[in-house]
C-alpha cells in the first residue's frame, strides 16, 4: 500500500472584477501547481519502492550444500569426454570422493533466422492514404544510412502526442470552473485556456469524450475534491433518428453480400438513403380488410392526438425512407396507436408532397437504347466510364447494365464446371457469384475455415488435419469460400518459408495472398522503409492497387522465390463479394504451377527479376541471382514478361510475373 500524500493546495487570489479568461487562467495554474507538487513527491516514492528490501530474512535463502562447507574443492576433467565419472579432490588429497555424471551430447542447435514480426489475418484490410497523412515518430532516427528527410517529406503533420498528465490537469480544471465558478462548457471553450474543447469538434476529440477513454489518475488533487465528476454535467443531446439511420448505414458495408460491420476489407461508404415517393393514396388504406388490433385506424379514424416534436420528426424520417407502410406496421415501428399513426401520416402526407423528389429518382425511369457499361473485362485494364440509368440500386438490381452477369455452366456428373476459358466468369478472371451464376452448383460447397499451421521442423511437419472437403463442382469459387490449402511456416533453406501440408494437383488452387490493401501512392509513402530494411512483402495486384503483407498477413507471405525450381504462380481476379467492377477489392489466389505437391513440399515463387532490379542498374533475367543483394519497390517499373499458359488450349488466363513482384530477404 503507497503512503498516504497530503493534498498540497497552492494559494492562488480570485477576484469578482476578474474576466473569464483570468479566473480560467488562475485556476488552471493553481490545479498545475497542485499536481506538480504531488507528482514530485508521488515519482521519488515510486522509484524508492524499486530498491532491495533490507530487511528480508536469511532463512528465505536456501541451505548451502554439503560440499560447499569443505574448505577446497579441486576436481580433475577425464581422460575421456564421453565418461561420467568424475573424481574430486575434497581439503586435501587423502579425502577422494567420485561422483557420476551422464554426459550428453547434442547437435548444434540452428539458431533462428531473422523475423519481423506480423498479425496474422485470413482478409485484405484496407488502409486509406488519409489514414498515413500523420508521422508518429521517425523511423530509425539513430541510423545515419536511413534517408530520414526524403521519408518524412511525405507527410503532412506529426501526430499530435497527448500528455495524460496533462489531460488530467485539464479536467480538473474544467470541474472547478464549472462547479465552483459557474462557467458553462461553452464559456470555459470560449476561453481558449485549455489545449481542447469541452465536448468536441469533428476530429477534435472533446475533455468529457477523453475522460471515458481511459483510468482516472488518483491524486489527491481530483479524490479529494469536494465537486462531482466533471461527466456528470456532460451534456447529452438527443440524437434524431434520421442523424441516427444515417450512421447505422454507413457502419455496414455497402458491398454486395458483405454487409460486414465495420468492414475493415473496402473503403467504400454505403450511399445514405434517399426519400422515396409514396405510391399508395387513402383509399388505398381504407380498402384494408383485416384490422391489427383495438386501436387499429380502421375501426375509428376520428380523435386527437398529441405527439411531441421530436416524434414527429422521428415519423416524418421513417415515411421518408418506407412511404408506403401501412399503419399498422407503422405503429409497431414508432410504438404509438395505429389510429394516431394514421392520422399523423396522412397529416403529414400534404407537407412532404411539397417537398423537392430528387431528380435522379425522376429521370431514372427512362431507358436507354445503348446503356453505358464499364469496360470490366480485365480488371488489371479497369477503367471507368459512366455509370447506369436505372431505378434503384445496381447493388440488389438483376438488371443493371453494369452488374456482371455471371455465368450459365451446367454441371455434369463427374466432370468439374468453371475451370477453362469456356467459363465467362473464369474468362474474366472473376470468381462465380451465387447470385448471378445459378445453374454451377455454386451453392453446394461449403465454407471452410481457413488457417496456417506452424511447424518446428519441416521434416516432421506436426498438427492434426481435418478431413479434406468433396472437390465442388463449381471450380471457380475457392477465394471466395475460403477452400485453401492448409500452410505450415517453418525453417527453410533460406530462413523460414511455406510448406504444403497436403497433395496439390497441377492448377489446384493453393492460398490467398493477405495483407493491408493499399494505392501505389501509398506504396511510394512505404519505399523509403522497405529499401532501407532490403524487405519487401509488397503483391501487385495492377497498376494502381497492391497488397503489402509486411505488418498484417498469412503463411503466404513465407513462400521464397525460385529463379528455375518455382512450384506455383499467382494470378489477381475479383470475388463475389466484389462483383461490381468499381469495387476495385482484388484478391490474389496463388495456384500451383504444372507439378504435383506432395505434403511438406515447400512452396517457391519466382518474385520476377524487376524485383531485383536496383534503381541505379538495371539488371536482366541471367544476371539476378538466387539471393540478390538489392531490393527495390515493385512499381518502380512494369514491362509485361510473357508468361505461357498453366494447361495445354488456354485453359488459364495468361499469368504476368511482373505481378509476382513479392518479398524477398537474404537468409
Amino acid at each position: 500500500m503507497s503512503a498516504p500524500v497530503s493534498a498540497c493546495r497552492c494559494t492562488i487570489c480570485l477576484s469578482e472584477n476578474d474576466s473569464p479568461v483570468t479566473t480560467a487562467t488562475k485556476v488552471l495554474h493553481q490545479v498545475q501547481a497542485e499536481f506538480s507538487e504531488w507528482n514530485k513527491d508521488e515519482c521519488q516514492r515510486l522509484f524508492a519502492s524499486l530498491g532491495l528490501d533490507e530487511e528480508r530474512e536469511e532463512k528465505e535463502y536456501s541451505e548451502p550444500s554439503s560440499v560447499a562447507s569443505f574448505d577446497i574443492c579441486q576436481w580433475t576433467e577425464p581422460s575421456n569426454p564421453s565418461s561420467t565419472t568424475w573424481t574430486v579432490y575434497v581439503g586435501n588429497e587423502e579425502r577422494v570422493q567420485q561422483l557420476s555424471c551422464p554426459v550428453v551430447t547434442c547437435d548444434t542447435v540452428r539458431s533462428a533466422p531473422s523475423y519481423e514480426w506480423h498479425t496474422e489475418t485470413n482478409q485484405n484490410i484496407w488502409v486509406s492514404l488519409e489514414d498515413t497523412d500523420t508521422l508518429a515518430f521517425v523511423p530509425f532516427a539513430d541510423d545515419p544510412s536511413f534517408r530520414a528527410e526524403e521519408y518524412t517529406s511525405c507527410f503532412k503533420r506529426l501526430k499530435p502526442c497527448r500528455d495524460p498528465d496533462l489531460e488530467e490537469i485539464e479536467a480538473e480544471a474544467a470541474r472547478r470552473l464549472h462547479f465552483g465558478h459557474g462557467f458553462s462548457f461553452e464559456l470555459i471553450d470560449k476561453t481558449g485556456v485549455l489545449s481542447r474543447t469541452m465536448l468536441g469538434e469533428s476530429e477534435n476529440v472533446g475533455i468529457c469524450h477523453a475522460l471515458t477513454q481511459r483510468d482516472r489518475l488518483q491524486w489527491p488533487g481530483s479524490i479529494n475534491s469536494r465537486y462531482p465528476p466533471l461527466l456528470s454535467a456532460a451534456p447529452q443531446p438527443p440524437q434524431a433518428l434520421a442523424t441516427r439511420v444515417i450512421g447505422l448505414v454507413k457502419t455496414f458495408c455497402p458491398a454486395p453480400r458483405c454487409n460486414h460491420y465495420f468492414c475493415p476489407e473496402h473503403a467504400f461508404i454505403a450511399p445514405v438513403p434517399q426519400p422515396a415517393p409514396p405510391s399508395t393514396t387513402t383509399e388505398e388504406d381504407i380498402q384494408r380488410k383485416k384490422s391489427c388490433g383495438q386501436n387499429c385506424y380502421l375501426n375509428d379514424v376520428l380523435g386527437l392526438n398529441s405527439w411531441s416534436s421530436t416524434e414527429i420528426m422521428d415519423f416524418q424520417t421513417v415515411l421518408r425512407l418506407m412511404p408506403d407502410t401501412s399503419p399498422c406496421d407503422l405503429a409497431i415501428i414508432v410504438q404509438k396507436p395505429c389510429r394516431q399513426v394514421y392520422q399523423q401520416k396522412w397529416a403529414l402526407r400534404t407537407l412532404m408532397e411539397q417537398e423537392e423528389v430528387p431528380v435522379d429518382n425522376k429521370r431514372l425511369k427512362r431507358k436507354r437504347k445503348n446503356p453505358r457499361r464499364f469496360d470490366d473485362k480485365d480488371p488489371v485494364t479497369f477503367s471507368y466510364g459512366l455509370p447506369c440509368d436505372h431505378e434503384g440500386s445496381c447493388e440488389d438490381n438483376p438488371k443493371c447494365d453494369i452488374r456482371h452477369k455471371g455465368c450459365k455452366c451446367v454441371p455434369i456428373k463427374g466432370i468439374q464446371t468453371c475451370r477453362t476459358n469456356k467459363c465467362p466468369c473464369f474468362r474474366a478472371r472473376r470468381e462465380c457469384d451465387p447470385y448471378a451464376c445459378g445453374d454451377c452448383d455454386w451453392q453446394k460447397t461449403e465454407k471452410r475455415d481457413t488457417r496456417t499451421l506452424p511447424a518446428e521442423d519441416t521434416s516432421t511437419l506436426s498438427g492434426s488435419k481435418s478431413p479434406p472437403d468433396p472437390a465442388p463442382s463449381c471450380q471457380n469459387c475457392y477465394l471466395t469460400l475460403g477452400l485453401q490449402k492448409e500452410i505450415n511456416v517453418g525453417l527453410s533453406k533460406w530462413g523460414f518459408g511455406a510448406f504444403i501440408a497436403e497433395p496439390a494437383e497441377p492448377g489446384d488452387y493453393i492460398a490467398q495472398y493477405t495483407g493491408e490493401f493499399i494505392s501505389q501512392e501509398h506504396a511510394d509513402l512505404r519505399g523509403s522503409l522497405s529499401d532501407h530494411v532490403k524487405r519487401n512483402y509488397r503483391f501487385e495486384l495492377n497498376p494502381l492497387w497492391l497488397v503489402d503483407a509486411c505488418s498484417m498477413g498469412n503463411g503466404t507471405r513465407f513462400i521464397n522465390h525460385s529463379n528455375d525450381d518455382y512450384n506455383c504462380r499467382a494470378w489477381s481476379s475479383l470475388t463475389a463479394i466484389t462483383a461490381l467492377p468499381f469495387m476495385l477489392s482484388h484478391a490474389d489466389p496463388i495456384r500451383s504451377k504444372v507439378k504435383q505437391l506432395k505434403e511438406g513440399d515447400e512452396l517457391l515463387l519466382n518474385y520476377g527479376e524487376e524485383y531485383f532490379i536496383d534503381r541505379n542498374e538495371k539488371t536482366t533475367s541471367s544476371t539476378v541471382p538466387e539471393t540478390a543483394q538489392f531490393r527495390v519497390r515493385a512499381n518502380d517499373a512494369r514491362p509485361p514478361i510473357d508468361v505461357p499458359d498453366l494447361l495445354k488450349g488456354g485453359d488459364y488466363p495468361r499469368l504476368v510475373d511482373n505481378y509476382l513482384l513479392r518479398r524477398f530477404q537474404l537468409r
